[in-house]
């Protein structure tokens, strides 16, 4: 979901894609292939990329880095609308080749913190509480700025990952 391409499509086989945990294969069902709304959250270039998007009223966020070493990524959420969200996580596991899976509940004031193995990632789902399901798709997708600097010469809003020691 931080890719995007005019062909969207799975870099595993299907039996790979079978012998992942539910959670996964649940993700890799409901993940859209277009978006209402993009913003960039977070990232500097070849270290970190931060993306949220959106389609309906479910929001999707996703981060990838090339950091050697465990870092934190930090997501504001303000760019949730009002509400509670319902929240899945999946990150990186204990290995290269196992995934972690969390849920909890979030607001658009809260701060979600995700450890990230060394050139790790992880994907996140946020759901509006008593929102109705989403009518047909919405074609076009927009791209907002997370935030944008008050001045030309003012510091970038964005910021390298940290690292845990």
């Amino acid at each position: 979901m931080v890719f995007e391409s005019g062909l969207q499509h799975f870099a595993s086989s299907p039996a790979m894609i079978d012998a992942q945990p539910d959670y996964v294969r649940q993700f890799l069902t409901v993940v859209p292939t277009a978006w209402d709304e993009t913003r960039f959250i977070d990232g500097y270039p070849g270290q970190l990329a931060v993306l949220a998007r959106r389609r309906g009223t479910d929001w999707y966020v996703g981060a990838i880095t090339s950091d050697t070493m465990v870092s934190i990524a930090e997501v504001p959420l303000r760019f949730l609308g009002a509400g509670t969200y319902d929240v899945s996580l999946i990150s990186d596991g204990e290995d290269v080749d196992k995934f972690a899976h969390a849920t909890e509940t979030l607001i658009r004031r809260d701060t979600m913190t995700v450890e990230l193995a060394p050139r790790g990632g992880f994907v996140a789902r946020f759901t509006r509480r008593g929102a109705p399901e989403p009518d047909a798709p919405t074609p076009r997708a927009a791209v907002a700025p997370a935030a944008r600097p008050a001045a030309k010469n003012a510091p970038r809003a964005t910021s390298r990952p940290r690292r845990v020691p």
